[in-house]
């Protein structure tokens, strides 16, 4: 009953229908439902451009944003992505504070001026009530999932509980590799994978690394079992929330009907008026997917292959080795020339990845990625492993020795230092500095850039 409630609660706190939204919201957001539908948005005081009723679909939105576009007539369209972790709404406020940086840059550079497209997701862990009470066999089925959600908790609660010993195990071997402070070297044959700085820790650091790794990690069992239990059925139903990005629950129930339809997701009827946009402005196109993100971003280049993205930017990418490996490499080489894409991917410093705190280290240390490779994925083979992690990336990258050296020269590797003030330093810093920065992607620009926020 006490998790029941939980539920209820977060259903409470995360499940509102409505927003109401400035014309900035409006007119750079695209704020998506659980099923993909657009989220029901009202107008919000002062505003003049949002439409007074909710949307039926995405083209009355999508039709207002290529008629501005087509009036600023942009240098760069920029697609944002963001990763697990948001709310609807906390997305909307992040999407003011974006667009008043971006204004700020495109005054001081109109020859690289942005124009700005959110992909406004609903990723919190409130996928675990869709886990429990919404959601059965991939289908929306409260009815099912109601009658069978005790079962549903038993499972996941006695695999996290049978698991246990495995996950001691692997939290130990984190903890002992934290206190070993190794950080992989790029390889000699891929000059554009650079860290920015490494460091090296002395004998009464690695002491209190035992102190701060060992003694809270024995205090940490009971939340790595929560953390399991709760993580890897939530992590697939977010999963489930980006393939709806493209085709929507109401997709696959027309084709489950036997009616055959268009995908009618917000990223998909996005991509179709792409080329339309491009051809009538000349923006460069520049698709960003921070963490989860970056699935997302894979999913666009293998779905609209023959669009011509400029830049293809990872932010701390939660995508596996082999997805990047099957996606973005294949991409690059069938878009050859001088003025080929460029691809780059952006991480923390591996000391950072390892040693972020989450509720003042009551969970699990590490970012999301460690959560990730180490509680949701199916690790079969290194490139199982989260590629936005510098040492898993690097073991990736002579995997791709062979490739073409005009394909290499544009994909670039960077890894932040660790200062947390002037860097990213944890998981969902990324978005906080101008990541529309050219300078920031560049591994060889070392100088820090103020935050946005």
């Amino acid at each position: 009953m006490r998790v029941f409630a939980v539920a209820l609660l977060g259903l409470c706190l995360f499940g509102c229908t409505t927003h109401r939204v400035s014309d900035a919201q409006y007119l750079h957001s695209l704020t998506v439902g659980f099923a993909g539908e657009p989220f029901e948005i009202l107008r919000a005081k002062g505003t003049s451009r949002v439409p007074d009723g909710p949307l039926d679909d995405f083209d009355q939105q999508l039709a207002l944003i290529e008629e501005e576009i087509g009036k600023l007539q942009p240098k760069r369209i920029v697609v944002f992505v963001h990763g697990g972790m948001n709310t609807l709404s906390n997305g909307l406020d992040r999407t003011d504070d974006a667009v008043r940086a971006i204004e700020c840059w495109n005054a001081k550079h109109p020859n690289e001026s942005v124009y700005p497209i959110f992909i406004n997701w609903h990723s919190r862990f409130v996928t675990f009530y869709d886990r429990h009470f919404r959601v059965r066999q991939g289908r929306i089925s409260p009815k099912q999932a109601w009658v069978t959600w005790p079962f549903t908790l038993v499972a996941d609660f006695g695999r996290a509980l049978t698991r246990l010993p495995a996950t001691i195990t692997t939290e130990g071997q984190c903890a002992i590799g934290n206190i070993g402070r190794c950080v992989r070297e790029s390889p000699r044959s891929w000059p554009n994978a650079k860290i920015t700085r490494t460091y090296e820790i002395g004998g009464w650091a690695k002491t209190g690394s035992y102190v701060t790794q060992i003694v809270p990690g024995v205090l940490r069992i009971g939340t790595m079992f929560l953390t399991d239990a709760v993580l890897y059925e939530s992590y697939q139903l977010m999963l489930r929330r980006i393939d709806m990005l493209f085709r929507t629950e109401a997709d696959y129930a027309a084709s489950a009907a036997g009616r055959d339809t268009k995908p009618s997701g917000a990223i998909s009827k996005l991509m179709d008026r792409m080329p339309s946009i491009k051809k009538a402005t000349g923006a460069r196109i520049e698709l960003i997917g921070h963490s989860l993100g970056s699935i997302a971003v894979n999913e666009i280049v293998r779905r609209y292959p023959k669009i011509h993205y400029d830049r293809i930017i990872y932010m701390a990418a939660a995508c596996s080795g082999s997805d990047f490996m099957d996606t973005i490499p294949p991409y690059l080489e069938s878009h050859s020339g001088r003025d080929g894409p460029q691809f780059f991917s952006l991480m923390l410093h591996p000391f950072a990845d390892k040693d972020e705190a989450i509720a003042w280290s009551a969970l699990p240390r590490g970012s999301l990625l460690e959560w990730l490779d180490n509680y949701a994925l199916t690790i079969k083979t290194p490139l199982d492993r989260t590629i936005g992690k510098w040492d898993n990336a690097m073991r990736v990258l002579p995997m791709l020795d062979r490739i073409d050296r005009s394909v290499k020269r544009r994909m670039h590797f960077k890894g932040f230092q660790v200062d947390g003030t002037r860097y990213p330093h944890t998981h969902g810093d990324f978005d906080e500095f101008p990541y529309w920065n050219p300078k920031f992607w560049d591994p060889n620009f070392t100088d820090p850039l103020p935050r946005i926020r």
